[in-house]
């Protein structure tokens, strides 16, 4: 209902121009009656979105993100219009390395009664199948990860490490920085993982485990 009385007022409001411009026979007249017009059009469209906004009733955002221009999406409130989005990268994006998204959520029938919203969408990698139907165990070998021996695979990076590891089955890697970097916004000591295939050195180190 808040919705159609915003789009009532703005089909009576361009009917009005409308009339000043084909009967200009008063210019000053309609000028000051438009003006007032205006004045009490704007009072009510507020009044309006404030009320919009704060019911549940559906309304247009714009959400853009730092990969597209922006989409329309009907919801009832911001933060249901970002996961919205949220969840459309959560079910389609897949990403090979922990991937961070900025998410803006940018009010459109409630412009005025409702600030833009953000928020960062994190995804990480979903971890790859082992051989055999196994599960991975992943493992810290010195003589294939080096680093030091008290902590191998294990190297300083900022405030943080980054950590190198090898599944005994398959010989993948599994990369671990706990100071990683949002490249959109500059954010430090974030949370990473990436995995790498296998090699012939990983390879190498699980047949000399056997």
């Amino acid at each position: 209902a808040l919705l159609e009385a915003l789009a009532e007022i703005g089909r009576i409001e361009e009917e009005l121009n409308w009339q000043a411009e084909t009967d200009p026979s008063d210019p000053d007249y309609l000028y000051d009656l438009l003006c007032a017009e205006q004045d009490m059009f704007d009072s009510i469209v507020n009044r309006l979105r404030k009320d919009l906004a704060a019911s549940d009733e559906k309304r247009l955002y714009h959400v853009s993100d730092d990969y597209s221009g922006g989409d329309g999406i009907m919801a009832s409130s911001q933060e249901e219009a970002w996961e919205e989005m949220a969840d459309s990268f959560r079910d389609g994006e897949r990403v090979e390395k922990t991937t961070w998204i900025d998410i803006t959520v940018w009010p459109r029938d409630t412009e005025g009664a409702e600030t833009p919203f953000s928020g960062t969408l994190t995804l990480d990698p979903p971890e790859p199948d082992c051989m055999d139907d196994e599960e991975h165990d992943w493992q810290s070998p010195y003589e294939l990860l080096g680093g030091c021996q008290e902590n191998p695979g294990v190297w300083g990076h900022g405030g943080g490490v980054v950590i190198r590891s090898v599944c005994k089955h398959c010989g993948r890697y599994k990369i671990t920085d706990t100071w990683a970097q949002n490249p959109y916004n500059g954010e430090q000591g974030l949370h990473s993982v990436a995995y790498e295939e296998a090699d012939e050195a990983s390879l190498a180190w699980i047949a000399e485990s056997e």
